[in-house]
């Protein structure tokens, strides 16, 4: 028995013909078997998230993408958060769970075939979170016919310019972080303002 090692440069089917050679019978009839070679091939991977600043509010649900450029078909994905395996084996991730500074990253590798154990890790996304912004609001006075003043101000969280929206308890509506409204007659009004930051928080 004589083994014979050859490698293979390219990836391809191949037919391999085997004869062997006698000095008394010459050559003998040909074997012939087929090989096939497959690629190897690591993928390059990049993430990508729905979010195209990368600033999203405390709570909003983040969805990130991993796509391979090569177009590899059975890679299996880990993705991580601040380092820490997630255990999520998919080319999509969301999560509502994501805080301020996280770093979100995938790492993905051929699951079968010659290729397996060939990694490529994607790049890196950086999220900021911001805080619901809070705020503090008052009225100075409340009397039939004279003019009521209400102020809003944000105390923390948000990304300013602000929207103040103001429902004045009365089926009327005003806009500003201060307003003057009349109200219409006696009784019991429920007045409230909501605001709104520049990221829409």
């Amino acid at each position: 028995i004589q083994l014979s090692n050859y490698v293979f440069d390219s990836s391809g089917a191949y037919n391999i013909i085997l004869k062997t050679f006698d000095n008394c019978c010459g050559y003998s009839f040909p074997d012939t078997f087929k090989v096939s070679v497959e690629k190897l091939q690591k993928p390059e991977l990049t993430i990508e998230c729905d979010d195209a600043d990368l600033t999203i509010c405390l709570g909003e649900t983040l969805n990130f993408l991993a796509i391979d450029s090569l177009g590899s078909s059975n890679l299996g994905y880990q993705w991580f958060i601040n380092g820490s395996n997630i255990n999520h084996n998919s080319y999509m991730f969301s999560s509502a769970q994501i805080n301020d500074g996280d770093q979100i990253y995938c790492v993905a590798g051929d699951s079968i075939g010659c290729s397996i154990g060939l990694n490529d890790t994607s790049n890196i996304i950086n999220v900021s979170v911001i805080d619901a912004p809070l705020l503090s609001c008052n009225a100075d006075s409340f009397y039939l016919g004279n003019p009521t003043y209400l102020n809003a101000n944000v105390t923390s969280g948000g990304l300013p310019p602000y929207s103040f929206q103001w429902d004045f308890g009365d089926t009327t509506y005003g806009s500003g972080d201060s307003v003057v409204h009349i109200y219409p007659g006696l009784g019991t009004y429920s007045y409230s303002v909501t605001v709104t930051d520049s990221n829409n928080c």
